[in-house]
């Protein structure tokens, strides 16, 4: 609940329609306030007009003994005397006693809100006194607040309709609104989620407006082009710097070549070997370096070809066989044709096959083999395995098992690194599970005849 309720739109919307509802509240009561007042008001000058012209009337000694009002069944008009007799009353009133004790004094107009018992319900009353040929006496109008009440319940019902209502809408307007307006920051938000280390060269759609949203929109591009500038320039440098050693390193192992081929002296062989092994360590990272300046650079793509992964994978493994270091099982290397780059993946399998061998303590198992349209090939090991907490890290680039850098000490660092570019560049995965014992190694590429 509380992440829903963290978005702007959610936020904006909530916050625009408390306020809303806050004021039209407010503003209902103030209504029916003034509504009431107003009513009554109206009803107040009714009954003391009524009550000055009965007293005007009482006042030259023309009172007629029955008088007469507007609403007979809502207003009533009674004479009373100082002996608290009627003199006269509207006819709803005939027979009964006085509707108030009090009188006023002198001529002014006193209001009172009473419960009439012979009428039922609140009146309000005008009482004036007044002096007549016959003595004083006080005149009594009064009208029923029932229309009053009646009205204020009809407005009451109004409001509690309307304002649902109104509220309502300003909540989806407001909704609609803004979700309109965030519409181009939802747009870059996505783009810039999507946007890898491979995808510098993406922007962000800008809007065409001046206001804050586009400005952040040419922001973002504008970072996105420094950046891609910076990543083309580190690339650029990567690259070119592995080739400009790739040469000096090549003669100069070509040197140390020709060096132990002619001299015999023991002392200068040592030397010259232990040189070449150095030599060769270097042009390996070298080499290594390259590929990968090449697949950040965008210009290692594969050459797709048919490639048949059961010969290619026979022709690797002959080679460690022939090494001699390890047995290598392919009894369950069954036909497999992909579309790939053969020099690619050769470089692929003989990374992975490399390091099973390093690690293995005396056979490496190689198994291929088509499932639901993808070739599995997996090399498993019987080594001491990988930790669990280390099966990402081995692809990063010059990621190693901590207790693993001694054995590992001919390798450079990135030859699974590599793998995982050539793979992923062919449409495939490449993934490390735990085996029985040591580690498997687990390639799925599409299958040639799927993709066909």
């Amino acid at each position: 609940m509380r992440r829903w309720f963290a978005t702007v739109r959610v936020r904006t919307t909530a916050f625009a329609t408390l306020v809303v509802t806050a004021a039209l509240v407010v503003g209902a009561i103030l209504l029916l306030g003034v509504q009431q007042r107003a009513l009554v008001a109206g009803l107040e000058q009714s009954t003391e007009n009524r009550a000055a012209d009965v007293a005007a009337l009482a006042q030259r000694g023309a009172l007629p003994p029955t008088l007469t009002a507007a609403k007979e069944n809502d207003a009533f008009t009674q004479v009373v005397d100082a002996s608290h007799s009627v003199n006269a009353a509207s006819k709803n009133l005939r027979g009964e006693g006085p509707v108030e004790d009090s009188a006023p004094r002198g001529s002014k107009t006193v209001l009172v809100t009473r419960t009439i018992p012979p009428l039922g319900g609140l009146f309000r009353i005008a009482a004036q006194g007044v002096d007549t040929p016959n003595g004083r006496v006080t005149v009594y109008a009064g009208d029923s607040l029932e229309a009053v009440s009646d009205a204020t319940r009809q407005l009451i019902q109004l409001l509690g309709i309307g304002l649902p209502l109104l509220v309502g809408l300003v909540a989806l307007t407001t909704w609609s609104v803004t979700g309109r307006a965030l519409r181009p920051v939802e747009a870059i938000r996505s783009e810039v989620a999507e946007i890898g280390e491979a995808d510098l060269h993406r922007r962000v759609p800008e809007p065409p407006t001046h206001d804050e949203v586009g400005r952040l929109a040419r922001t973002m591009n504008a970072m996105l082009d420094r950046l891609d500038d910076a990543a083309d320039r580190q690339r650029r440098f990567v690259s070119d710097a592995s080739h400009e050693l790739q040469s000096p390193l090549t003669s100069l192992r070509a040197r140390l070549e020709v060096n132990l081929s002619v001299n015999q002296q023991p002392d200068w062989r040592t030397s010259d070997q232990e040189a070449l092994e150095e030599v060769i360590e270097m042009h390996r990272l070298v080499d290594d370096l390259l590929v990968l300046a090449r697949f950040d650079a965008g210009v290692a793509k594969p050459e797709l070809r048919l490639v048949d992964l059961d010969d290619l994978i026979f022709r690797e493994t002959e080679q460690l066989r022939s090494r001699g270091l390890v047995k290598i099982d392919v009894h369950d290397v069954s036909a497999g044709q992909v579309l790939g780059d053969p020099d690619q993946l050769r470089r692929a399998f003989r990374n992975v096959l490399n390091n099973a061998e390093r690690h293995a303590a005396r056979v490496v198992r190689v198994t291929v083999r088509e499932d639901d349209g993808m070739i599995e090939v997996v090399l498993a090991d019987d080594g001491p395995g990988i930790p669990v907490e280390y099966y990402d890290r081995i692809f990063e680039r010059f990621g190693r098992v901590d207790d693993a850098r001694a054995r590992d000490a001919v390798s450079t660092g990135l030859g699974l690194a590599i793998t995982r570019e050539i793979i992923e560049a062919h449409g495939g995965r490449i993934t490390v599970e735990a085996g029985d014992p040591g580690a498997r190694f687990v390639i799925r590429i599409p299958a040639a005849d799927a993709l066909a």
